[in-house]
């Protein structure tokens, strides 16, 4: 339940997008992701909150976040520090995309060799189709932001 609790604070993001004025980065990945993963832990909570297969995706998305995070609390620090630690926003991205990558071979894991009867036929595919979808939306953020830079 707190792990649900979480992903509705990481929807504070879109508001302070917003309070910002940094309207560009509240894009379609942006919103998706944060509306399905809320849902997704919505769903879990109601339906099947004591399960391993909920343990591992919380354990794998929160040490996602802890770096994310504490990245983005550095670069609030000032224009000095985010100069020290730009380098490092392509290997977050690649964090996250490592982690949809383990989330993908897990879910099928699970729906293919573990006795999964007690879980709702469209949460378990629509939960394994998700890694996919954001894998395939991270890589094309990943692909936009920095091979650009590495073009000019």
């Amino acid at each position: 339940m707190l792990y649900f609790y979480t992903k509705l604070v990481d929807l504070l993001d879109t508001i302070f997008f917003v309070l910002r004025k940094k309207s560009s980065q509240i894009t379609f990945l942006h919103v998706y992701h944060h509306i399905v993963v809320s849902l997704l832990c919505w769903a879990s909570v109601a339906w099947c909150p004591q399960t391993v297969i909920l343990e591992v995706f919380c354990l794998l998305n929160s040490i996602v976040h802890t770096v994310m995070y504490f990245y983005y609390l550095l670069a609030a620090l000032g224009t000095t520090i985010q100069s020290y630690i730009q380098w490092c926003k392509p290997y977050i991205t690649g964090l996250q995309l490592v982690q949809f990558v383990l989330f993908l071979m897990y879910a099928f894991y699970c729906i293919i060799l573990e006795d999964m009867a007690n879980y709702p036929l469209i949460y378990k595919w629509f939960g394994a189709l998700q890694p996919i979808v954001f894998l395939i939306m991270f890589s094309k953020f990943f692909i936009k932001s920095y091979s650009k830079s590495k073009s000019n």
